[in-house]
């Protein structure tokens, strides 16, 4: 994943493509099928809709082609991801995008074969959080076993009350697993730890348990889902399987699908399946002292076989839970130090700069992803040089912003 930035004349036009939730190759299509995997919120503002197939970016250039609920808040703008030929991005004009909110898409979305988008029905927004790494046992204990997730939305999730973990058993009996929360929410960008409350032995504390002396990851077979909701196949936000053949590739309510693959054939103790940071992404980089070992979790086509590496016993995987530092895939690999700063601003204050007279706002970003509630009117402030009054009626801040600068000071009409 990318940050891109361009220049328009002096217009600095950033884009941040921090909550981009995929990197989509290679993933082979079926012959005449193309059809949406899920949708998801990035932001209050920001959602993204990934397809099977490579999206013809021109059956997308309108924005009637897809609709939030009923049409409120209507569709500011569409566009295809530039490194993601699978994924399409959408801003909404007003409003406040929600998870549990529906958007439906028109048939006259396209492939680059041609073949029509065939789901044309209602489909939920999902939480952008996928489950990051499980173990499934270690040594001799089979319940010394972890479920990381990953959130990779410019929000905090609440966990607690919205967040349900469910195991199918080898007999195909479908039962959700009750949690047992220490921590209720879990980080923008940031990881949930969950574990078994009997033989979890790792120092890094659990943000949530169960406390059953079932062997949920079986080492021969196992499917573990998360989704919205207690009742099974519902809403389900993301799955990982491993043995001889996936129980899971829709949600009852046809709100998401998956690939029919699985992650592994099996998961003996000691080994550790984990997402990748990137399409390129191996066991070596993915394990601890790797180079993508803290790059984020955040590579997801929605088939097992490709979003997963298996780390063997000799490879040691990195346990995150809700207090360890946030990564995003496009950093060096370790945590993130440094400060943001300011990189730019329109107008630019350049001579001979041509400014609109009506211009009603400053835009200006920064050089890293921020927190977009830190940024408001008294962090940010407009002034004529020797006064003190800011002149910034209101702020906002998008790190997904494809539209114009990410931020904007509002200014009143005649300042």
């Amino acid at each position: 994943m990318n940050k891109n930035q361009w220049l328009s004349g002096r217009v600095l036009f950033f884009v941040s493509l921090v909550a981009k939730l995929t990197i989509i190759v290679g993933y082979p299509l079926l012959a005449g099928a193309f059809d949406i995997r899920a949708v998801f919120k990035n932001d209050s503002q920001f959602f993204s809709v990934l397809f099977d197939g490579d999206v013809a970016s021109s059956t997308v250039a309108t924005t009637s082609v897809m609709t939030l609920n009923a049409g409120t808040p209507s569709v500011f703008g569409l566009f295809s991801a530039m490194d993601n030929s699978r994924m399409v991005y959408g801003q909404a004009t007003s409003g406040v995008i929600s998870i549990g909110d529906t958007l439906t898409a028109s048939s006259s979305i396209r492939d680059t074969s041609t073949n029509a988008n065939g789901t044309v029905t209602a489909q939920t927004i999902l939480p952008a959080i996928s489950i990051a790494t499980v173990r499934g046992g270690l040594g001799s204990n089979n319940l010394d076993e972890f479920l990381m997730i990953y959130n990779n939305m410019n929000a905090v999730y609440t966990a607690s009350g919205t967040l349900y973990l469910h195991s199918i058993s080898g007999a195909n009996v479908d039962r959700v697993v009750p949690l047992v929360f220490t921590t209720s929410s879990i980080p923008d960008h940031g990881f949930f730890l969950i574990s078994s409350g009997i033989g979890y032995s790792g120092s890094v504390q659990s943000d949530a348990y169960y406390v059953t002396s079932t062997d949920l990851f079986a080492t021969s077979s196992a499917t573990i889902y998360i989704n919205t909701t207690s009742t099974p196949r519902v809403n389900i936000i993301d799955k990982i399987e491993w043995g001889t053949s996936a129980k899971i590739t829709t949600s009852t309510n046809a709100t998401s699908t998956f690939a029919n693959t699985l992650a592994t054939t099996t998961l003996v103790n000691g080994t550790v399946l984990v997402r990748k940071a990137g399409t390129a992404s191996t066991a070596t980089t993915m394990a601890s002292g790797g180079s993508e070992a803290n790059k984020g979790y955040s590579y997801n086509i929605r088939s097992n076989s490709a979003d997963f590496v298996l780390l063997n016993t000799s490879q040691t995987p990195v346990i995150k839970n809700s207090a360890s530092p946030k990564e995003f895939p496009f950093g060096g690999g370790q945590s993130d130090t440094t400060s943001p700063t300011v990189i730019g601003s329109f107008p630019a204050g350049m001579d001979g700069e041509m400014v609109p007279t009506d211009l009603n706002f400053i835009g200006f970003s920064f050089s890293e992803p921020v927190n977009p509630s830190t940024v408001g009117t008294t962090t940010v402030s407009l002034v004529v040089q020797g006064q003190n009054t800011n002149l910034c009626s209101s702020v906002t801040y998008s790190n997904m912003s494809n539209f114009g600068p990410p931020g904007q000071c509002n200014i009143p009409s005649g300042t």
